[in-house]
């Protein structure tokens, strides 16, 4: 049987997402679907990384309604690694705030961000430290960069980097 079926791959039916984070289907693969309609972005049904299914709706859910986007699917469940659309956010949002920060701040960025998309022992210092840096940015770069992350930010990270 194909992965182009849609047919429940342990309990999940297999989610169609384009590059980009674009929620295409959360029902199967739609072979017909090879690019995003919103952004024309390549869409895909599996981890680049390990090929397994993007988990989409639970099998036996009847939901109504289905996002535009990614929500909650930052990481491959199999093997860890980021989604493309993942690491398209945390590298733009890098670029952004390393305009102007000295080279400890840049090599600390460079270390925090992808802590802030996985629950890991060092997720709430990483967002405690994206926080404080957040706080001596400008307030332009301080809206983009939250509404970035907050696309991408696992739970353990969220509640810390928000504002408040």
């Amino acid at each position: 049987m194909s992965s182009e079926e849609a047919v429940p791959m342990r309990g999940y039916y297999a989610a169609q997402i384009c590059e980009n984070g674009h929620l295409v289907t959360e029902w199967g693969p739609d072979p017909s679907m090879k690019f995003c309609q919103a952004c024309g972005a390549r869409v895909i049904n599996q981890c680049s990384s390990c090929g397994e299914d993007i988990p989409g709706q639970p099998e036996g859910s009847f939901s109504a309604g289905q996002p535009d986007v990614a929500s909650g699917r930052t990481c491959c469940r199999n093997c860890g690694k980021p989604y493309p659309w993942t690491e398209r956010r945390l590298g733009s949002l890098e670029k952004l705030l390393v305009m102007g920060a000295s080279d400890t701040q840049k090599a600390e960025l460079a270390e925090d961000l992808p802590a802030l998309v996985t629950s890991s022992p060092s997720t709430e210092a990483a967002a405690t430290r994206f926080k404080l840096f957040l706080k001596a940015a400008k307030p332009e770069v301080v809206a983009v960069a939250r509404a970035v992350i907050t696309e991408a930010a696992c739970a353990a990270a969220e509640p810390i980097i928000s504002p408040g």
